[in-house]
Formats: C-alpha cells, sequence, structure tokens
C-alpha cells in the first residue's frame, strides 16, 4: 500500500501550490517546508508556518541555507535570530547571499568581521571595493592597511582609515608601505636592435634617483618601432 504519494511531491506545479494552499496543518507544512521538491513549494509553504517552535527547528536545523533565513525572520525571539543569521553568514557561499544575511544583523562588531572575511576571502575587486566602503572599524582597517597580501588594498584601506593621507616618513608611508618616491633620470642610454620577430626597437636603459630620500633605481623602456616583414627569411 505504500504507492500513495502526497500531492505536493507531484511533478505538476499546479497540483503542488493547490495542495500547499488546503493545508492547514503545521505538521504537515514544516515537512513541506523542509522536502519539498521545489524551492518555491518550499517558500509557499513557510509563509504559512506561524508555530514558533517548528520555526525555530526549521531556522536552527533546515538544509535550505535560505529557508532557514526567511523561519529565523519569523521568529519572535530575534536574539535566536540574530544567532541563525550570525551563523549562515559565517559559512562559505555565494557572496550575494551572505551579505544579505549580513545586513540582517544588528550587532555592529560582528557585521564589520563579517564584511571584513568576505573581503578578505573574494577576489573580485568590484565586490572588494563595495565592502571597503562598507568597512568603518578602525582595528580592521589598519589590520587590511599594514597586513593584507595585495598592495593597492592596502593602500586603499590606508587612505580610507587617515581621510586620504599617507603618513610619510622619508618616502614611505609608515602605515601601509607604499613608496611615494620622486624620481628624476639622472643617466640615460639608447641603442637600438632587431628583434627575433622583426620588430626595430630602441632600448633605452635609465638611471634614476629620488629627489627625497636619494634612492637609486634603474629602469629599462623599449619602444618598437616597427615590423620588418623580410627580417629573419
Amino acid at each position: 500500500m505504500g504507492l500513495f504519494k502526497p500531492k505536493w511531491l507531484s511533478n505538476n506545479d499546479e497540483k503542488v501550490s493547490k495542495a500547499i494552499n488546503e493545508m492547514n496543518s503545521q505538521t504537515k507544512l514544516a515537512r513541506v517546508a523542509r522536502q519539498a521538491r521545489q524551492y518555491w513549494a518550499r517558500e509557499q509553504a513557510l509563509n504559512k508556518l506561524t508555530d514558533q517552535k517548528i520555526l525555530a527547528d526549521i531556522a536552527k536545523n533546515g538544509e535550505d541555507a535560505a529557508i532557514r533565513v526567511q523561519a529565523a525572520e519569523k521568529l519572535i525571539d530575534q536574539s535566536l535570530a540574530q544567532k541563525i543569521f550570525a551563523d549562515l553568514a559565517k559559512v562559505p557561499s555565494s557572496v550575494d547571499f551572505r551579505l544579505q544575511i549580513v545586513d540582517k544583523i544588528t550587532d555592529q562588531s560582528l557585521k564589520q568581521e563579517l564584511f571584513a572575511d568576505i573581503f578578505r576571502n573574494n577576489d573580485d575587486p568590484n565586490i572588494r571595493s563595495k565592502l571597503l566602503d562598507k568597512l568603518t572599524d578602525k582595528s580592521i582597517l589598519t589590520d587590511i592597511a599594514v597586513n593584507f597580501s595585495n598592495d593597492d588594498w592596502r593602500r586603499h584601506a590606508c587612505l580610507k582609515l587617515t581621510n586620504g593621507e599617507h603618513i610619510i616618513e622619508g618616502c614611505i608611508c609608515t602605515l601601509c608601505g607604499t613608496a611615494y618616491h620622486k624620481f628624476k633620470v639622472i643617466d640615460s642610454s639608447s641603442h637600438n636592435e632587431r628583434h627575433i620577430n622583426g620588430y626595430d626597437m630602441t632600448i633605452t636603459n635609465k638611471t634614476l634617483k629620488c629627489d627625497n630620500c636619494g634612492i637609486i633605481t634603474a629602469e629599462k623602456v623599449i619602444d618598437y618601432q616597427g615590423y620588418d616583414s623580410d627580417y629573419n627569411r
């Protein structure tokens, strides 16, 4: 006799939706919210749930993170809801989803820590830029400015922390390590070469010296003049 299948497990979306609409049992709705194949069906069932114990159980133990968030939003116990949001925001998932959860968190210190965690573990420069705009905690910005692996993002964090002014000692920012040398050419020599692929090149070797700290460095400039189609035939 175990061949009977509930209507909410049907492959027909109309039948599934109708079955959920006609359902009043909180226990049955909870089962649908946990087990329905379609996300929209789980969401439809959740919208009809009011039993706080059931909602709390789904929020804490559900397998679908998005459904857990929605269950937490319906909780009267907002301290529990905040705990659920914090737990879910720490789990690696899509950046957009994590940011949506973080926006629901009311603890500003935790919010900053989570923004920083997403910033550090995401390579998209547009997302990092948006996250840096959200960061205001001075200790977090200082840590990024001093310790982050990427020079450009250290500099950006430093400028935000210091309101656009680097803390310069000599030619180096003492916070993020950005160099601000004022180099001038003190020696230069050029010669011409033919590249193996047929390009004429002018190679210029320059020696540069910083007017501020006196550091000397070298620079090579290659100017490609043109292509000789007959070269190396």
